[in-house]
């Protein structure tokens, strides 16, 4: 009785150019996500004298972030499924982009902790899809080929 031949499937890494520019996208991306939350808690005594906050606010203006970020990622999995994972990350992407320019033209802190949660809920929209969508864009499965000889 001959044994049946085991199946293996060979991941390779994606030689396409557009593979290459949506990582790279996404490495940015990361590193834009990874230095927004970082980057706050340095110049916190900072925004507390330019913009004239007290304690409270300055506390408001890290956790705000904090708080959106983690309350919108179940919500972001479920856009995802319905409207695609690259639509979703995109929009996320642009919405942080309007929503960072509105925190960095706040001229007082409550306008800031406002802006701090939206850019904490488009934040949540993008950190989300990080490792989703370098698994897609790296690695692609080949067709199985039987081998006899393992």
């Amino acid at each position: 009785m001959m044994a049946a031949p085991l199946v293996v499937t060979i991941m390779t890494l994606s030689q396409t150019w557009s593979d290459r520019i949506a990582l790279a996208a996404i490495c940015l991306s990361s590193l834009m996500f990874g230095l927004e939350i970082s980057s706050v808690p340095v110049i916190l005594p900072a925004l507390e004298t330019v913009l004239n906050g007290n304690f409270r606010e300055i506390q408001w203006i890290m956790n705000a972030y904090i708080i959106a970020c983690t309350t919108v990622l179940m919500a972001t999995g479920t856009l995802a499924d319905r409207f695609g994972r690259k639509r979703v990350f995109c929009v996320a992407i642009l919405l942080f982009g309007i929503t960072s320019l509105f925190c960095g033209l706040a001229q007082n802190a409550k306008i800031l902790i406002v802006g701090r949660f939206l850019q904490g809920v488009t934040g949540g929209g993008v950190g989300v899809w990080f490792l989703a969508v370098v698994s897609f864009i790296t690695f692609r499965m080949r067709k199985p080929t039987p081998r006899w000889d393992l």
